[in-house]
């Protein structure tokens, strides 16, 4: 190990910018899955940021987030029980910027987007930001995001036919035609479940935040549901009519986010 921390280091100097990021990625270590929720595990945020911490350092890589737009809205949300709970929405665009620490005219900017929504603004705020930042890495050095779940999977694969229909705003808002009135579903705690206006609403909602890849679909959906508090491994059907109302409230932030900046 010290070898080949030396060996990053007196690299260092001469590899540009985008050489050194795929130097970190190799020195990634496996990741094991340390968080645990609904019986299924994943792997965090903080094993991700220390797991290519030490080749950063090494490598004189660095990394500035930016927040260029913030929006907050309030919404009053009822839950499955009755019970109205106040919401905060907490959606906007920021820009992740790579330096090179040898070379700092070297950088390398990356558009993203946060959201979140909590009962505490502050809350919001930083569960937006900390998912953002977890999912930026992910994406950025490839790293595997499987998710735990079959059934959850294998209901995407056999949804993806039915993504491909052209996305009209129109729809995510007001679905048409009415879908018909389907009896109320509740899980094992009597909590009621995800009706199918939501699940058509939410099909919506992540063709046009996700677009068509099934993969990318499955991550904006974990990002939602980690940003509205519930459990990593949940699949859309297991989903609450409070929980999905959440996730719904997200993703209406992240689209209006888009229409405003043109998206």
């Amino acid at each position: 190990m010290e070898s080949n921390n030396a060996g990053q280091v007196q690299a260092a100097g001469t590899l540009n910018l985008f050489q050194k990021l795929v130097e970190v990625r190799k020195h990634i270590p496996a990741l094991r899955k340390d968080g645990e929720g609904y019986k299924y595990s994943y792997v965090t945020g903080s094993q991700i940021l220390s797991g290519i911490q030490e080749s950063m350092n090494n490598l004189g890589v660095l990394l500035f987030p930016r927040v260029d737009t913030q929006n907050v809205e309030r919404e009053e949300v009822t839950t499955g029980r009755g019970k109205t709970s106040t919401q905060f929405k907490v959606y906007g665009k920021m820009t992740y910027t790579w330096i090179n620490a040898d070379n700092p005219s070297e950088i390398l900017e990356v558009p993203f987007m946060y959201g979140a929504t909590n009962e505490d603004v502050a809350k919001a705020i930083g569960s937006a930001l900390t998912y953002a930042e977890r999912y930026f890495l992910i994406k950025s050095f490839n790293l595997p995001t499987d998710n735990e779940d079959p059934d959850y999977n294998q209901h995407n694969n056999q949804q993806q036919r039915q993504y491909e229909q052209p996305y009209q705003k129109q729809q995510y808002r007001n679905p048409q035609p009415p879908m018909q009135q389907q009896p109320a579903r509740a899980n094992k705690d009597g909590e009621k479940l995800i009706t199918e206006v939501q699940s058509q609403k939410l099909k919506n909602a992540l063709k046009i935040v996700a677009g068509p890849k099934v993969e990318d679909k499955q991550t904006a959906f974990e990002s939602a549901c980690y940003a509205c508090n519930i459990p990593e491994g949940t699949s859309t059907k297991a989903l609450t009519f409070t929980q999905a109302s959440g996730v719904l409230i997200y993703f209406d932030g992240l689209v209006k986010s888009r229409q405003k900046g043109g998206a």
